[in-house]
């Protein structure tokens, strides 16, 4: 496709001890079926060979912007994407995160969909992959009975990684810069409020980016936060017109459930609390009920098990 008849994609990739991973993410956009792109790389405020990663990349690639920023200070996914979106000249944005790699035709497939669809936000499922990138764990993504009740779904699992999300710039003005308060989550958060902004949605049943798992400096490895962060995300659409109120109250009950699973036996104090919050959002499931009693009952023991774990 000619660049002087195709939309430009700006896209957006936060930089944060990112000097190992980077190169595999910017040759995966050098691979790019769809050419018509400029590069947005906005370190947060670390230390590396970044800058010149990124500056060696431009040298081979001088049909196409390459910018490279760097924060001031540390801003945390939502402020490093707000940085790069208040940079964007394209009429796409496309987020990668820096340790993510593309399929070569991941824009292409995005770019034909929304168009096709006359949509303004493009996701595809995320191969989840080893740190080498060499093998599939599983595939993350919507279920048909998702893409059914996708409102819903979407609010009680993010099936929507961020290096799979192409969005129009019109839609992102729409909804406003990323909310900076929340250090995780922030994606999912994002996505929500897509929905309250009416945004038309397309997506592709063949995945067409590759997530790395297992990687220390990912904020997915912080599966603790992650769980609190995302109830609070949750909380915030108890009263949506968008969202139907009863699935909400289930999907913080099953959250709360999740993080009780995630503590014990390390918390197993905080492990029960968390299951006493589940049934509260959800009186109603009798599973959860009697895990709660149960957990009650061998507290003591448990207690007494973490404390000579803790002390040999």
């Amino acid at each position: 496709m000619s660049q002087n008849h195709s939309p430009l994609v700006s896209i957006i990739i936060p930089c944060y001890k990112a000097e190992r991973e980077l190169p595999d993410a910017l040759r995966s956009v050098s691979q790019q079926t769809y050419s018509h792109w400029e590069i947005i790389a906005v370190n947060d405020c670390w230390d590396d060979d970044s800058e010149k990663i990124i500056h060696n990349f431009r040298s081979l690639h001088p049909n196409n912007n390459v910018l490279y920023t760097k924060n001031t200070k540390n801003l945390g996914l939502a402020g490093t994407r707000n940085v790069g979106i208040n940079l964007c000249r394209g009429q796409y944005i496309a987020f990668l995160d820096h340790d993510d790699v593309w399929e070569n035709h991941h824009l292409e497939t995005g770019l034909r969909l929304l168009n096709q669809n006359q949509a303004e936000f493009f996701f595809t499922p995320a191969l989840f992959c080893t740190l080498s990138i060499e093998s599939t764990a599983y595939v993350w993504g919507p279920t048909a009975e998702d893409l059914k009740q996708f409102s819903d779904a979407l609010l009680g699992r993010n099936f929507i990684a961020p290096s799979g999300a192409i969005i129009s710039k019109d839609l992102i003005k729409r909804i406003g810069p990323m909310d900076e308060s929340l250090r995780c989550c922030e994606d999912h958060d994002y996505w929500l409020r897509a929905i309250t902004h009416k945004a038309r949605f397309c997506q592709t049943d063949t995945p067409t980016v590759k997530y790395r798992i297992g990687n220390t400096n990912s904020l997915t490895s912080k599966t603790e936060l992650m769980f609190t962060t995302d109830i609070k995300v949750q909380k915030r659409y108890l009263n949506s017109l968008y969202f139907d109120r009863k699935k909400v109250r289930r999907s913080i009950a099953l959250n709360y459930i999740n993080l009780s699973n995630n503590l014990y036996p390390i918390k197993p104090s905080h492990s029960l609390l968390s299951l006493v919050k589940a049934f509260f959002w959800n009186p109603s499931d009798f599973p959860t009920f009697k895990k709660l009693i149960k957990n009650l009952v061998n507290l003591p023991s448990t207690l007494t098990k973490t404390y000579y774990r803790s002390n040999p």
